[in-house]
C-alpha cells in the first residue's frame, strides 16, 4: 500500500488507537506536536481487606471504593539526518563524500530514529534509489545487512550491541529509546568526480499504520564523488636554452620539471610519480659531469633516480587539494647512443617521455588512479583518472607538450673556399678575390649573433706596393663593389671582421656567403733599381670561430690565402764593342754585357734592348702596344742597322733626334721582344761623356 508520508522528516505522532484523529491535532508542529487519545482504556480496581477481631475467630472482610485511571496512549517518533553537513538535524544528509571506486560506501549516511512516545513501537526501514532530479549513479540497496543500528536509552547509553539488518527489516524501540542508524549502501560501478547519487530512507511506524494514521518518515541521503585528480605538467629545457639535445656534445643536458597539482576534491595520499626515460636518454648520476641533484619540492632527493639512471620514482607524496608537488632532474644523451641511431630518431621522432601518477584512492592495496602527463598520447599507459569526461580540463588537465626533446647531432664546421692567386699589372686596381664561407655543420646556425664568428684579412708580409682596398659582400652578384653591396668594416683594435655583419640572420647548415676582397697595386719596374716585377704579397684570410655556440665548442681556426704577384715588362739593355759594319745579328749571345766596357773612337757600340712579358704562360695576359725606345748619346752616330724580334707586328725607325724605336703590337706571356742596333763612336776628339 502507498505509505502515508508526513511533510517533514522530523515526525512526532500521537494517535488514539480506538478513536479517530482530529484535523486540529494533525496541524501540530512536526518538531513538538503529536497525536494522543485520552481514555484509550481505563484501569480500575477495588481494594479488599480480610481481618479478625480479638476474641472473635470469625474472618471479617472489607472492600474499598473503586478507583479508575483513564489511560492515554501516545505514539511519537522522529527520523533525523545527522551528518555534519551545512544544515544539521534536518531531513537531508547533503553532499556526503563518496570515493569513485567500485563498491565505495558513502561517508556519513547517518540517521537518528527516536521513539518519544509512551508506547513500544516497531519501525520498518526501507531504502530506495532516487529516480528523479539530477542523479548519476545508484546504490546496491538489495545487499544484505547494509543497515547498522545501535539502540540507546534516553541518556544515550547503549542497549545491547550493534545490529545489522537489510532494507525492509524492522527496528523495535521501547518508549524513550532511540537508534543511531548508519547506511552502508555501496555505489554501483565506478564514477567520476562530481557525480551525484541519492537514496531515500523511510521509517514506517507499525503502531501508527495500524491506527490508520500517517506513519512514514523520510530522509534523503545524497553523496557526491570526491576524489583527487591530477593535473600533470612536464617540461624540458636543454643547455642550449631550447628543446635540442646535442648528442655529439658530451656536455649537453636537458633539465626536466614535473609538476603534479591535485586538481580534485579530495586529498591525495601516498601518491607515486614515475618517469621512465626513453631509449637514448639517461639521468645524470652524481659521479658524472654536469650533475645537479634531483629535487622534490625544492629539496634534494638523490634516492629518486634508479641506479641505471633510467627511471625517476617519487613515492609517498601526500598532496592536499590545490597543492602541487614539483620534481626536477637532469638527463643527458645515453653514451651508448650512436650517431646513426640519433639520426634515425631525428628523422622519425623525438625524445618523448611521460610522467605517470598512480594513487590507491581507497587504500585497499590496488591502484585506482593512473594518470599520464601525455594522456592518450602515451602509448605505454592505460589511464584511469576519474576525471569528468564531459569537461576534461576542469579537473586534471595534463600537458606534456613542452617535454619533447629533439635529438640533434650538432657539429660546428665552417669552411672557406680555397684562395685564388692573381697576376696583376704593376699599376692596377679593382682586383677582386672571391671567398665563399660555408656552414658545413649540423643542427647549428653560425654567426646568427654578433661575436660568434670573426674573420681576418691581412697580408702575411706587407708589401707596400699592394693595398687591400675593401672587403664587401657582393649582394647583387655582379662581381664589383657598387650600390647595394655590403661594405664590411674591421674592428679598429683587433682588425677582426664580424661574420654577422655579412649575414645578419646567420648561416644555417649548408648556407654560404660570398665575401670579396678588392686589391690594388702601385709598383714600379726599374732594372737594377726599385723593381716590383714578380714581387708578391700573400693575403691570409682566417675564419675565427669564437667560444661556444648553442653549447657546442668552437672549431679550430680555418685559414686560406691568396697571392698577388705584380707582373709586366722587364726591360734590360745590353752592349758589345765590334767593328763597324758587323751585322747586329752576328754578335754572339755571350758577348752581350750589361757591365761597363771600353771602346775606341771609330769602333761601333752594338746595343740590345730586351723586353720580357713576365706574366706566366697560364695567365694568358698579353702585353700590347709595347714601344721600346733608346735615345742615342751625342757622341755616337746611329748606323741604320736596327733589327727587331719577333719581327711580326714590330716596327722600328730612327728619329731625327737619334732615337731608336721598336714597336710591338702584342707580346705573349713569357715572350721576349728585342731591338738590336749599332752606333759609331765619334772621332771628333771632343767627346765629353761615355756612351
Amino acid at each position: 500500500m502507498k505509505p502515508n508520508l508526513f511533510n517533514h522528516t522530523l515526525l512526532a505522532v500521537g494517535v488514539a488507537a480506538a478513536l479517530g484523529v482530529s484535523s486540529t491535532a494533525m496541524a501540530a508542529s512536526p518538531s513538538t506536536g503529536g497525536f494522543e487519545n485520552p481514555d484509550v482504556f481505563a484501569v480500575s480496581n477495588v481494594a479488599s481487606a480480610t481481618y479478625k477481631v480479638t476474641g472473635n475467630d470469625t474472618p471479617q472482610e472489607a472492600e474499598s471504593n473503586t478507583v479508575t485511571v483513564n489511560v492515554t496512549e501516545s505514539a511519537w517518533f522522529s527520523l533525523i539526518a545527522t551528518s555534519n553537513d551545512a544544515t544539521q538535524n534536518d531531513d537531508l544528509n547533503e553532499d556526503r563524500d563518496i570515493l569513485p571506486t567500485e563498491n565505495a560506501v558513502p561517508n556519513e549516511f547517518t540517521h537518528k530514529l527516536a521513539n518519544t512516545g509512551n508506547v513500544k513501537d516497531t519501525y520498518t526501514i526501507t531504502l530506495d534509489n532516487v529516480d528523479e532530479g539530477v542523479k548519476d549513479f545508484d546504490y546496491n540497496i538489495t545487499e544484505a545487512d547494509i543497515i547498522t543500528y545501535q539502540v540507546k536509552n534516553a541518556a544515550g547509553a547503549d542497549i545491547g550491541s550493534p545490529v545489522k539488518i537489510s532494507s525492509g527489516d524492522t527496528i523495535t524501540l521501547e518508549a524513550g529509546q532511540y537508534a543511531d542508524i548508519t547506511i552502508n549502501a555501496k555505489a554501483n560501478g565506478e564514477r567520476y568526480i562530481g557525480q551525484n547519487g541519492a537514496l531515500t530512507v523511510t521509517a514506517d511506524s507499525t503502531y501508527l499504520d495500524g491506527a490508520g494514521q500517517p506513519s512514514t518518515a523520510l530522509n534523503t541521503d545524497n553523496a557526491i564523488v570526491k576524489t583527487p585528480t591530477y593535473a600533470i605538467t612536464k617540461s624540458a629545457t636543454t643547455n642550449l636554452g631550447d628543446k635540442n639535445l646535442d648528442f655529439k656534445n658530451e656536455n649537453a643536458w636537458a633539465d626536466y620539471t614535473i609538476t603534479v597539482k591535485n586538481d580534485g576534491t579530495a586529498k591525495g595520499t601516498d601518491v607515486t610519480i614515475v618517469d621512465a626515460l626513453p631509449a637514448g636518454l639517461i639521468a645524470i648520476l652524481p659521479s658524472e659531469a654536469n650533475y645537479v641533484a634531483p629535487k622534490v619540492n625544492g629539496t634534494a632527493s638523490t634516492g629518486i633516480v634508479s641506479t641505471d639512471g633510467k627511471t625517476i620514482t617519487v613515492e609517498g607524496q601526500d598532496i592536499e587539494i590545490g597543492a602541487t608537488t614539483t620534481i626536477t632532474f637532469r638527463a643527458k644523451a645515453d653514451a651508448s647512443l650512436t650517431q646513426d641511431e640519433a639520426g634515425a630518431w631525428k628523422d622519425t621522432s623525438n625524445f618523448v617521455n611521460f610522467a605517470v601518477v598512480t594513487d590507491d584512492v581507497d587504500g585497499d592495496g590496488t591502484i585506482d588512479i593512473t594518470d599520464s602527463s601525455g594522456d592518450d598520447t602515451d602509448p605505454n599507459t592505460t589511464e584511469n583518472t576519474f576525471e569528468d569526461p564531459n569537461n576534461p580540463d576542469k579537473h586534471g588537465k595534463d600537458d606534456n607538450t613542452n617535454a619533447t626533446v629533439s635529438p640533434s647531432a650538432q657539429k660546428r664546421d665552417i669552411t672557406i673556399s680555397e684562395g685564388t692567386n692573381k697576376e696583376v699589372a704593376l699599376q692596377s686596381e679593382g682586383n677582386i678575390y672571391d671567398y665563399v664561407i660555408t656552414n658545413k655543420g649540423t643542427d647549428i646556425t653560425e654567426a646568427d649573433a654578433p661575436d660568434e664568428v670573426y674573420f681576418t684579412v691581412a697580408p702575411e708580409t706587407d708589401n707596400p706596393a699592394v693595398t687591400i682596398d675593401r672587403v664587401f659582400v657582393d649582394v647583387n652578384g655582379d662581381g664589383v663593389y657598387d650600390a647595394g653591396d655590403t661594405l664590411l668594416k674591421a674592428d679598429d683594435t683587433t682588425g677582426n671582421y664580424d661574420l654577422n655583419d655579412a649575414v645578419k640572420g646567420g648561416l644555417a647548415p649548408d648556407e654560404s656567403v660570398n665575401i670579396k676582397v678588392e686589391v690594388s697595386t702601385n709598383g714600379t719596374s726599374i732594372t737594377d733599381g726599385k723593381d716590383d716585377i714578380n714581387k708578391t704579397e700573400k693575403m691570409i684570410i682566417t675564419i675565427l670561430p669564437q667560444t661556444t655556440v648553442n653549447g657546442t665548442p668552437a672549431p679550430t681556426t680555418i685559414p686560406t690565402n691568396s697571392t698577388t704577384t705584380m707582373r709586366g715588362v722587364s726591360l734590360s739593355k745590353y752592349q758589345a764593342i765590334a767593328e763597324c759594319g758587323t751585322a747586329v745579328t752576328a754578335i754572339a749571345d755571350g758577348d752581350w754585357k750589361k757591365a761597363e766596357t771600353k771602346g775606341a773612337p771609330g769602333q761601333c757600340i752594338f746595343y740590345k734592348l730586351e723586353a720580357t712579358n713576365t706574366f706566366s704562360a697560364d695567365s694568358g695576359v698579353n702585353v700590347t702596344g709595347l714601344i721600346l725606345s733608346d735615345d742615342l748619346n751625342t757622341n755616337v752616330t746611329y748606323q741604320d742597322n736596327v733589327a727587331a724580334a719577333p719581327s711580326q707586328g714590330s716596327d722600328t725607325s730612327e728619329t731625327t733626334a737619334s732615337k731608336v724605336i721598336g714597336k710591338f703590337t702584342t707580346l705573349a706571356p713569357q715572350s721576349v721582344a728585342t731591338v738590336k742596333f749599332s752606333a759609331k763612336i765619334t772621332q771628333e776628339g771632343n767627346a765629353t761623356t761615355t756612351p
